[in-house]
């Protein structure tokens, strides 16, 4: 199956007021494909948190492989290319200029090369390199933090935008159907 674009910047959402059907319609090109979830952030920082608490929450109940990278995902490009996916999922607390707990699905062109990521490294530079690899797609679900701040709880807004997330995730990829990977 060819890869498939999902259009960026068009499914923007508030998490404390949508019950995930927007998210859902977003995503649900997903369904069915290869895919690897991976999720980035630190978990010492406040709503950066959210990548990894999503997996968390999703890690061997759903159907696709699960990866949490913590802050440093480019760590994991070789665990990911050797699965072969159709399709790359990165899960991240990003700055997008909107109100906290908002949820974006972006493309890899949507996500600038700099700025938008609490981490060192360019998560479009990360997607880049994963495409480059790949013949996969590269999709973004970035949830918008209230703070960062290292030693900082995660603001109720992150923890529902990650509560939305993994209930997406659980009925796009059911444990129940498992996908073959390498």
């Amino acid at each position: 199956m060819p890869p498939m674009q999902i259009q960026g910047d068009c499914q923007n959402l508030n998490a404390l007021n949508d019950d995930a059907g927007a998210l859902i319609r977003a995503l649900s090109p997903l369904a069915g494909l290869r895919c690897v979830i991976l999720g980035v952030g630190h978990v010492f920082k406040g709503d950066d948190a959210a990548g990894p608490m999503v997996c968390e929450k999703v890690a061997g109940r759903v159907s696709v492989p699960v990866i949490d990278a913590g802050p440093v995902p480019e760590n994991y490009l070789g665990s990911i290319l050797s699965r072969i996916p159709d399709h790359v999922l990165i899960i991240d607390a990003m700055i997008l200029g909107v109100p906290p707990g908002t949820i974006k699905v972006l493309s890899r062109s949507d996500v600038p090369l700099l700025g938008s990521t609490t981490h060192s490294l360019s998560l479009r530079l990360l997607a880049d390199n994963l495409a480059a690899g790949l013949p996969a797609e590269v999709t973004f679900v970035g949830l918008q933090p209230a703070h960062i701040g290292l030693g900082r709880p995660v603001s109720p807004e992150v923890e529902r935008a990650v509560e939305i997330v993994t209930d997406v995730l659980h009925r796009l990829f059911p444990a129940d159907i498992r996908q073959d990977m390498p």
